[in-house]
C-alpha cells in the first residue's frame, strides 16, 4: 500500500512539474513577442548585391516596350460600292511590317524610324515640296511619290518634318523618332476632305474621262499609278448578291481612292458581274476586268474609283 502511494506521489510530482515548466515557457514565449520569420529578413549578401546594382544610362536610340504607345483607335472602313464595317482592329505598333498613317491636314503624327538606315514614306502624290532639318538626309524623284530620308550620324533627337503638295493643298507634319530598329516604311493614307460640288462638276469633261480610263487600264495590269499609295487592308471576305468579294488593295491618292476587289462565283451556275452592282454614293466609275462572265469558283476584278468622303473618312 505503501509502496502504491510512493509510486503516484512521485507520478504526481512529475506531471506538476512538467505543467510548470509549460507554464512558465508559455509565459516567456508571450513575454518576448512574436519571432520575426527568419525567411523574410534580408541577408547580408543580397543586402550588399542590392546595393552595388548601378542605374542604367538612359539610350535615347533604344525601344523601351512598357511604354510604347499603341493605337487602339477604332475607325469605321468604308468599302465603296460594297459595304460599311464599324470597326477597324489597329495592329499594335510592330517594327517589322508598315505602318499606315493617315494624313488630314492637322497636328503632326510621331513615327519611329531607324537610326542607322534609310527609311520610305510613300505618299498619296508625286514631287512633295519637303521641310526639313539638317538632321536629316532626303532622297526624292520628281517623278515618284516616295521619299527616302535618314539620320545623319550621331543623331538622336527627335526632328519635325512637313510635306506638301506641289498643287497645294493639306500638308503632312511627321515627327521623326529615331531609334535602333530596322529600315521602315510608312504609308500614308490621304483622307482630306472630299472636291467640292463645282470642283466635281469641273471634272465631268473628255479629259477627265480619259484619265479614269487610263487609271483603269493601270490598275488592270497589275500596275500601281504614278501618285498612288498602295493600302493593305486585312478584311475578311464578304458575301454580296449571291458573290464572294475580297479586298485586295486600295490605292489612296489626294483626289480619288481606287478600291480593287476579286469578286468569285461560289454558285453552282454561271453568274454575271455587272458594274451597277458596285454602285454607291461615292463611287465615280466601275470596272470589270478581265471578264464578267463567271462559272463557278471563277474569279475575276472589279475595279472602283470612289471620291473621298466629305469631311474626311477611311
Amino acid at each position: 500500500m505503501n509502496f502504491i502511494n510512493k509510486r503516484f506521489t512521485q507520478k504526481s510530482r512529475l506531471l506538476a512539474t512538467l505543467c510548470l515548466a509549460s507554464c512558465l515557457g508559455g509565459i516567456a514565449y508571450a513575454d518576448a513577442g512574436i519571432p520575426p520569420d527568419i525567411n523574410a529578413l534580408p541577408s547580408k549578401a543580397s543586402t550588399a548585391k542590392k546595393s552595388s546594382v548601378k542605374k542604367e544610362k538612359f539610350n535615347p536610340l533604344a525601344v523601351n516596350a512598357d511604354v510604347a504607345i499603341k493605337d487602339n483607335t477604332k475607325k469605321e472602313i468604308v468599302l465603296p460600292g460594297v459595304m460599311r464595317i464599324e470597326g477597324e482592329r489597329k495592329q499594335a505598333l510592330d517594327f517589322s511590317r508598315a505602318r499606315m498613317i493617315s494624313m488630314t491636314n492637322g497636328g503632326s503624327v510621331s513615327v519611329y524610324l531607324s537610326a542607322t538606315e534609310p527609311n520610305r514614306i510613300q505618299l498619296p502624290f508625286s514631287n512633295p515640296h519637303i521641310i526639313g532639318t539638317t538632321d536629316l538626309v532626303i532622297d526624292k524623284r520628281a517623278t515618284s511619290n516616295n521619299v527616302y530620308i535618314g539620320f545623319k550620324q550621331g543623331a538622336t533627337r527627335a526632328t519635325q518634318i512637313f510635306f506638301e503638295s506641289p498643287e497645294g493643298g493639306p500638308v503632312l507634319g511627321l515627327q521623326l523618332i529615331p531609334k535602333n530598329i530596322p529600315a521602315q516604311t510608312i504609308i500614308v493614307e490621304d483622307a482630306a476632305p472630299a472636291l467640292t460640288a463645282a470642283q466635281s462638276k469641273a471634272n465631268k469633261s473628255s479629259d477627265y474621262i480619259t484619265a479614269v480610263q487610263s487609271l483603269m487600264e493601270t490598275v488592270a495590269l497589275g500596275a500601281t499609278p504614278n501618285g498612288y499609295a498602295i493600302v493593305e487592308m486585312d478584311i475578311p471576305a464578304i458575301a454580296m448578291n449571291g458573290l464572294m468579294i475580297q479586298l485586295e488593295k486600295k490605292l489612296s491618292h489626294r483626289d480619288a481612292d481606287i478600291y480593287v476587289y476579286q469578286v468569285t462565283n461560289p454558285t453552282s451556275q454561271m453568274i454575271t458581274v455587272r458594274e451597277a452592282e458596285f454602285d454607291g454614293e461615292l463611287v465615280q466609275a466601275v470596272s470589270i476586268y478581265p471578264t464578267p462572265l463567271l462559272k463557278t469558283n471563277e474569279s475575276t476584278r472589279a475595279i472602283v474609283i470612289a471620291k473621298k468622303e466629305q469631311g474626311g473618312g477611311q
